[in-house]
């Protein structure tokens, strides 16, 4: 690690927020003294403090050791819409079973879900602005790939059975199994400022969003499988309605009550 390079950018994160030294200090504990070798490059601060300065100056850890913010300058603003569009054609896709119900429907279905799939899952890393070939995007990929051949297998299922109408039981399997597609895509994936579960404290502090999003993970399958035991013997509408608000509602409260824990400790 740069120390000048991670001391002059603290000094500029410091300005930013308007903090003097001795502000600064008094938040981390520390005197001005300290600050200031930090700010000139004479030592790094102590690692028991990273997670404190990240979280004053809403940065990550690898902004902090990189020495400056890594915030996405698409110099083509196309790759970007075309993202978030695809994103809202994903969600979009989950009501669309309800309505379009006819095998031509879902095959039309099936190929839009196949090609917006897939070019979030080709650009995944420009969201996140880590290397495409890091073991995490790698991970994401292949389950994203997997997903996307299992959808065909579905929909000539459908044919070959010739069901022309999805029921309850049918719908409830496509949503719990995109929840559970979902846990395991969130439970390997980065910090970062864009897509995930976004709540006021995830984002503030990258160990309350690995938290979150590990609990989302660990949580899908075994809601997933009572919401659908549920939905067979019950209203299906409302399990799984009660089911995604639980899926949503665990990680957000524990992730909260940890960084309440978390922020009054450092106060």
């Amino acid at each position: 690690m740069d120390q000048k390079k991670i001391g002059k950018f603290i000094a500029e994160l410091r300005t930013e927020n308007k903090l003097t030294q001795a502000e600064l200090g008094n938040m981390l504990g520390v005197s001005y003294k300290a600050i200031s070798k930090w700010e000139n490059g004479i030592c790094l601060p102590d690692a028991s403090l990273y997670n404190d300065i990240c979280r004053i100056f809403k940065i990550t850890k690898d902004e902090l050791f990189s020495g400056c913010r890594r915030e996405i300058n698409y110099k083509n603003k196309t790759s970007y819409i075309l993202l978030v569009l695809c994103l809202i054609l994903l969600v979009f896709c989950l009501v669309i079973p309800t309505i379009m119900s006819n095998i031509i429907g879902m095959s039309i279905i099936g190929i839009v879900v196949i090609i917006a799939l897939a070019f979030f899952t080709a650009n995944i890393y420009k969201l996140t602005n880590i290397s495409k070939d890091d073991k995490r995007i790698k991970i994401i990929k292949i389950f994203n790939y997997l997903f996307i051949i299992v959808i065909p297998i579905l929909i000539i299922s459908q044919y070959i059975f010739n069901v022309e109408n999805y029921n309850n039981e049918i719908i409830a399997i496509i949503i719990v199994s995109l929840v559970i597609a979902s846990g395991t895509f969130f439970y390997n994936f980065p910090y970062n400022k864009y897509i995930g579960l976004r709540l006021p404290w995830t984002v503030r502090d990258e160990a309350t969003w690995k938290i979150a999003h590990q609990i989302v993970g660990i949580i899908s399958f075994p809601i997933s499988i009572l919401t659908f035991i549920c939905a067979i013997f019950f209203d299906a509408e409302i399990c799984l309605t009660i089911g995604i608000i639980s899926w949503i509602l665990i990680p957000s409260i524990i992730s909260g009550m940890y960084f309440y824990k978390l922020y009054c400790r450092m106060k």
